[in-house]
């Protein structure tokens, strides 16, 4: 954690740690290049904390689209992008915790993952300004199932209030 650890020194943890299950590489200098290097070379991986690094979207994609095991995902404080959430959400069914904060997340971003996710149990989301969720959905931890409900009602109240329009 925090050792200056860039794309290369990733690449080397990668090709020489391929049994890895659990990786902590937060606060380092790891972009796209090192995300994919990890996720080409580390199939094994059910635990990944890059937090404070400088993955974007594709490196984002990347890691959904090899590490299909993640159960536990701390992408916080990068800017893992729409690109990035779509194939979290669509690729990463095993998910059980992801953080999130610091990622210019939007409220439609925070709806395809909690649907899309069946398994996540846990998402952090704060620090991320575009969010119009309300306070008490934003805390340091979440719990999926009160985003799920959250939506669910939004989107009930959405179709009354059509239905009621079409009445007058």
């Amino acid at each position: 954690y925090v050792n200056n650890v860039s794309d290369v020194g990733a690449r080397a943890i990668a090709d020489k740690l391929s049994k890895l299950n659990t990786l902590h590489l937060g606060g380092n200098n790891i972009g796209n290049v090192g995300a994919r290097s990890i996720a080409d070379k580390l199939p094994s991986l059910h635990t990944l904390y890059l937090s404070r690094n400088n993955v974007g979207e594709a490196g984002a994609v990347a890691i959904a689209d090899k590490l299909s095991n993640l159960h536990t995902l701390d992408f916080s404080d990068n800017d893992v992008g729409e690109d990035g959430v779509r194939a979290i959400a669509e690729k990463l069914k095993k998910m059980r915790v992801l953080d999130l904060r610091g990622n210019q997340l939007n409220d439609d971003s925070v709806r395809l993952l909690v649907n899309g996710l069946p398994e996540l149990e846990v998402v952090h989301l704060s620090e991320n300004a575009a969010l119009r969720l309300p306070n008490e959905l934003l805390g340091h931890s979440t719990q999926a199932a009160a985003l799920r409900n959250y939506f669910r009602r939004i989107a009930t109240e959405g179709n009354r209030k059509l239905n009621e329009a079409k009445l007058i």
